[in-house]
Parts: C-alpha cells; structure tokens; sequence
C-alpha cells in the first residue's frame, strides 16, 4: 500500500510503478493474522499510554517483524525504536536501473514508506 502511495505522488507515476514491481518481485508477502493484529493492538495500546504513538501502518509492519522472528529493514527507524525488542537494519533505497536518469523520477523516491515482509524480514523504507 505505501509503496502505491508514494507513487500517487510522482512526478511520473508509469516508470515508478515499473520500478517498485522490478524490486518486489519474487518477494514473499504475509497477510495480517489475528495473533499480529492482536500485537499490535498491544503494542500501539503501549505506545499510547506511554505518549510515544507512532503510525498504525508501523505497528502492524513492527508487529509482523517481531511474530517472525525478523527486523524492520528502513531509511527512518526512529518510529521503529519505540518499539520493544524489534530489531532494525538501516536500508538507503531501491537500486536504480542503468538506463535510468534520476531526473525521470520523483525525488522524494518510491514514496514515503515501503512496507514488505520478505523471507522473514520485515522490508520498509521511508523518508
């Protein structure tokens, strides 16, 4: 969803959209099940009552990370700290093709958040 939303925002959506489906592929994806809902309903709940609320969206992505066993892979990992016991890897963005000039594309990137789950590793970018 957010990778979409950040293309919703492109200066030229078309190329952007080929460019997310050329990193994603192949990826495995995990729905949201009620043991990860139930998480991150804890987890936002906990972060609330500690006035440390950060999006939904990352709780779900936090929440999915930790019930397997992963880190949340992203460019922005301050929300990402609040939560406990999530682990976190720094990722600086989706590789460009060679043949593509970065004045082709928006330069806020993919968009503003990038939420996968691949082979066990929460994938999340952001700005």
């Amino acid at each position: 969803m957010q990778l979409y939303h950040g293309v919703s925002r492109s200066a030229v959506p078309s190329p952007e959209v080929d460019r997310i489906e050329r990193a994603l592929k192949g990826i495995a994806t995990y729905g949201l099940t009620q043991d990860v809902a139930a998480q991150a309903g804890r987890i936002e709940g906990e972060l609330v009552a500690r006035s440390e609320a950060i999006d939904p969206a990352d709780v779900i992505l936090g929440s999915t990370a930790l019930a397997r066993n992963g880190p949340v892979v992203t460019r922005n990992a301050r929300p990402f700290s609040r939560i406990d016991g999530l682990r976190l890897v720094g990722y600086q963005g989706i590789p460009e093709p060679a043949a593509r000039s970065r004045s082709d594309e928006d330069p806020r990137g993919c968009g503003s958040h990038v939420a996968r789950l691949t082979r066990g590793t929460a994938w999340r970018t952001g700005t």
